[in-house]
């Protein structure tokens, strides 16, 4: 059985409804206005960073703890990205995949310290959590040989 569309085709000389409807223009600014806006604000942040008046940036507030988590976050996320792009050369090795999931696992475990040395409050703390979570699913696919 073949079903036809009322809206596409027209049966036995009916109009669809989808003709009768006039399209209307599209309400609201325009992509163009929209884009122009944009320039002229990232201009104008160009000129706030010129003239110093800027806030300071964050990586000036962190304190210690936050600067070491965050060093070791992003450690971690480097090493899924060189295992990453091992996987995209070539298959993994069941000896390279056992390297891989313990590297990871002793990583995931000094995060996990980090993570519990912040201060409960601290949305680092969630970030922190995320890159974990990745990471612990990373290893897990990797034990069990998605990647081999």
């Amino acid at each position: 059985m073949k079903i036809i569309n009322p809206a596409v085709y027209q049966v036995k000389g009916v109009s669809s409804s989808a003709e009768e409807v006039k399209k209307e223009g599209a309400s609201g600014t325009s992509f163009s206005e929209i884009l122009e806006s944009a320039a002229s604000n990232h201009g104008a942040e160009k000129t706030i960073a010129a003239s110093g008046s800027k806030p300071l940036d964050q990586a000036e507030t962190l304190t210690p703890v936050q600067k070491e988590a965050l060093a070791k976050g992003e450690e971690v996320l480097g090493l899924l990205g060189h295992i990453c792009s091992q996987l995209e050369s070539s298959p993994i090795s069941g000896v390279a995949a056992r390297s891989a999931a313990d590297a990871i696992s002793s990583r995931v475990n000094e995060l996990r310290l980090m993570r519990d040395s912040l201060d409960a409050s601290d949305p680092l703390r969630d970030t922190l959590d995320e890159i974990g979570t990745i990471s612990i699913v990373e290893q897990v696919k990797i034990t069990r040989g998605d990647y081999g």
